[in-house]
């Protein structure tokens, strides 16, 4: 074996293997916290690793539960929700979510009436539905240009069956992109936030009381010191960026 392998193959490897000894060692730290304080300094080491890039649901899902150790549900209810979109499947993480919003008191989340109609929208994550969309629409095409090149019909109703569905799905995959690639949401992350109707201290309260922790909204604008918030039902004021956690987009 020639150096200039040895040199690209150690190159190459040498980030994963960092990063995966950098998770395993906030898992060891996280194991062994016992004060909300060592918690906060694990969710803190999981996150470093999202933001230099090694993203997955078992960071989001292991910073998820150390925040929920350190008594930050905010926090926690962010990074379970991100965990659960890239792993809807897994129970593990809609327990854990489930058990945080409770803790925050916040109500059982509402299911989308979408959600009932076209049944694998919460069942495929964003990836899994614009491959499978993808595999679908070349499975559709295909039949449909077999048929048109061997003229038959067979084939070409088997194309627009499987390009009905596809039209179907399609409906669902819009919906997705928007949320995953254009809109940006967050939730409360600290107890007692006071929304403001402006970007501002000095600016009034825009409720009468302060926002739940654990209380999800749609970024409307992000300003460096401010996120203009908007909650469920159409009401929206601003909140100080320092007391919010995001969640996409992913």
């Amino acid at each position: 074996m020639n150096g200039g392998f040895v040199l690209a193959l150690a190159l190459w490897a040498s980030p994963a293997d960092f990063d995966a000894q950098r998770f395993e060692g906030a898992v060891g730290a996280a194991r062994a916290a016992t004060t909300p304080q060592e918690c906060e300094a694990a969710a803190r080491a999981f996150e470093a690793l999202l933001t230099d890039g090694f993203d997955s649901a078992e960071v989001r899902f292991n910073a998820g539960n150390a925040w929920l150790a350190a008594g930050r549900l905010g926090q926690a209810i962010a990074q379970y929700t991100h965990a659960a979109r890239l792993r809807p499947r897994d129970t593990a993480i809609a327990a854990n979510l489930a058990l945080a919003r409770q803790r925050a008191g916040l109500p059982p989340r509402e299911v989308d009436p979408l959600d009932s109609i076209v049944f694998w929208q919460s069942w495929l994550s964003y990836r899994e539905k614009a491959t499978t969309a993808l595999c679908v629409a070349i499975v559709a095409f295909g039949a449909l240009a077999i048929g048109t090149w061997t003229g038959r019909r067979s084939a070409r109703r088997v194309g627009l069956v499987v390009l009905g569905g596809l039209a179907l799905f399609s409906i669902a995959l819009v919906r997705d992109v928007i949320e995953h690639e254009f809109t940006m949401r967050g939730v409360v992350a600290g107890a007692g936030v006071v929304a403001r109707k402006g970007a501002a201290a000095e600016f009034a309260e825009a409720f009468n009381e302060p926002l739940p922790e654990g209380t999800a909204f749609r970024v409307l604008e992000a300003r460096p010191e401010w996120i203009h918030a908007e909650l469920d039902g159409g009401l929206d004021g601003w909140l100080p960026r320092s007391a919010v956690a995001f969640i996409g987009p992913n």
